[in-house]
């Protein structure tokens, strides 16, 4: 289990199904359990095959009911392949159960708002917010929703903060010079 889901998790693209073999041992010696199901899902998501990652999710809430990660990768599914429409259930269900994950209050956010309920994204947004201020995600959704209400002075604020603690344009370039320039930077990256 442990190995397929660490090449599910950090292979590239074009290798995840490398974690086939494990995953399917896993499953073999842990029929009963849900993470093996939900290994596959994850698969199935990053292979792009929506349904079938649904049905692995089917069989994961069948050992796990109430399990945050099944209506969280439902939300991821529908994200990565731009059904919106599909995510706001599932991701509101996974952040009635786990608040405190910013990661998941930035895509229920940004799935409200998507969906046009401005004022419902604001409120999931404030409250990531009020664990991690200087989330840059969050504060750009923050501006995004701000502007949709008329707010455009708050999301202009909004926006300044963004621009203050966002990745900088710049940081991608680094890490090539650095993984090219020095020996340490290239083996930490492997």
């Amino acid at each position: 289990y442990d190995h397929g889901r660490a090449l599910v998790e950090w292979n590239v693209q074009e290798r995840v199904d490398q974690s086939l073999g494990s995953l399917e041992r896993a499953l073999a010696e842990a029929p009963d359990r849900a993470e093996p199901y939900v290994e596959r899902a994850r698969l199935a998501i990053r292979e792009g095959r929506t349904d079938e990652a649904h049905r692995w999710l089917d069989e994961a809430a069948r050992r796990a009911p109430g399990a945050a990660v099944v209506p969280y990768l439902r939300g991821v599914a529908g994200s990565d392949v731009w059904r919106w429409a599909e995510t706001v259930a599932p991701l509101g269900e996974a952040y009635s159960v786990a608040p405190g994950n910013v990661r998941l209050a930035e895509m229920y956010a940004n799935s409200l708002g998507i969906a046009g309920r401005h004022r419902e994204a604001l409120a999931v947004i404030t409250a990531g917010l009020g664990i991690d201020p200087e989330r840059a995600q969050l504060l750009n959704l923050e501006a995004l929703e701000l502007d949709a209400l008329g707010a455009h002075d708050e999301a202009a604020r909004a926006r300044a903060a963004w621009d203050r603690h966002r990745t900088p344009d710049a940081l991608p370039g680094l890490r090539s010079r650095c993984k090219r320039d020095v020996p340490n930077c290239a083996r930490e990256t492997e």
